[in-house]
């Protein structure tokens, strides 16, 4: 048998025996978690490894989770925000540095200093919006609305002294990338990057459409068991809220890793750190974590919102992509899962 066969041959049973223990884990995992349902894909070099669905998408209808099923991406979907915004600074659009002021009319005088790029990397400094009344989806808020609500909170620090995260940044570039472009921000992002990729099962999340394949979000009870999560979410707009699967989600990684989106100048900017004020090392790029895993670059994000958690790792020295989805709400769980399986790819530097 030529070498080259044969060695193609191992690796292929190599994997086989990978993805075995991978199904092993995950279920054993599962159980003692009480996870419902959830789906994973591993990629090597833009190649599928391994996806699978585990457990169940609705508990109710007792509806198997599988590669198909649509899951809520959580701060996940900030990088479709992110990728927005460089394909509009791409197009001449924007710039980086502009300050937001630029695009959004009645901003206070305090934001001045506020730039497009602070938003991108979460030193803005802006107040959080997560878990405040007033912007749950039944409030419909439009962008005039969702200033004036957040300019009543004094900045926190000093734009770019210091890395805080937000959803206030994505949601306002969001905004930025409808008066930008013309177009309202789904509309943009489906033109210029779904379709484009053939992301054909990515949604907007919000509860009252009709998706195909949705999965069920469930909160865990204290006494045991789960319950249906609530629906009047707080509306989390650009910096959370896209629906998609493994399978979907598989293609925006591979635009990451080519040129089928971005120049290589702005591809890499996901994933280069940013510098402080002072010139002190963020460790973040335009929404990626910059780590080590087990000796190796780690370029990592996870999601949690209402009923569901993500995470998604990408080892770019051994072309490893690991992404999980889940229909439980703690994005701790949701990293450890993804640890748990990039053990098994990963090798020790």
């Amino acid at each position: 048998m030529p070498r080259l066969i044969l060695l193609s041959l191992c690796v292929l049973i190599a994997n086989l025996v990978r993805a075995d223990q991978v199904d092993d884990y995950i279920n054993s995992q599962m159980q003692s978690l009480s996870v419902p349902g959830m789906a994973l894909t591993v990629l090597k070099n833009g190649k599928e490894i391994k996806t699978a669905g585990y457990g169940v998408a609705n508990l109710e209808l007792d509806v198997p989770a599988t590669r198909e099923s649509v899951f809520e991406l959580g701060a996940i979907s900030s990088q479709f925000t992110a990728g927005g915004i460089v394909l509009l600074q791409e197009a001449g659009k924007l710039s980086f540095d502009d300050p937001i002021s630029k695009f959004l009319p009645n901003t206070p005088s305090i934001w001045s200093g506020v730039t497009i790029r602070h938003c991108l990397t979460h030193t803005s400094g802006l107040k959080s919006y997560a878990y405040m009344d007033g912007f749950e989806f039944r409030y419909h808020l439009t962008q005039q609305d969702f200033i004036r609500l957040i300019a009543e909170y004094p900045l926190e620090f000093e734009p770019g002294s210091k890395f805080s995260y937000s959803p206030t940044d994505y949601t306002l570039l969001g905004h930025i990338i409808a008066s930008a472009s013309g177009q309202s921000y789904w509309s943009y992002l489906q033109a210029k990057i779904f379709r484009p990729l053939k992301m054909n099962s990515t949604y907007e999340r919000n509860p009252l459409n009709i998706i195909p394949n949705r999965a069920n979000g469930y909160v865990k009870l204290k006494t045991g068991g789960f319950e249906n999560r609530d629906y009047d979410l707080t509306d989390m707009f650009a910096a959370a809220n896209t629906a998609t699967t493994v399978v979907d989600f598989a293609k925006w990684d591979n635009a990451l890793n080519g040129k089928t989106l971005f120049s290589d100048e702005n591809r890499k900017l996901f994933w280069s750190s940013s510098k402080l004020e002072g010139g002190a090392n963020n460790n973040t790029g335009f929404m990626f974590r910059i780590g080590k895993f087990r000796g190796n670059t780690e370029h990592s994000l996870v999601g949690a919102t209402g009923g569901f958690c993500s995470a998604y790792l990408r080892f770019p020295e051994t072309g490893y992509t690991i992404f999980i989805l889940v229909n439980d709400t703690d994005a701790n769980m949701s990293i450890t899962l993804a640890h748990g399986v990039a053990n098994f790819y990963i090798t020790s530097k």
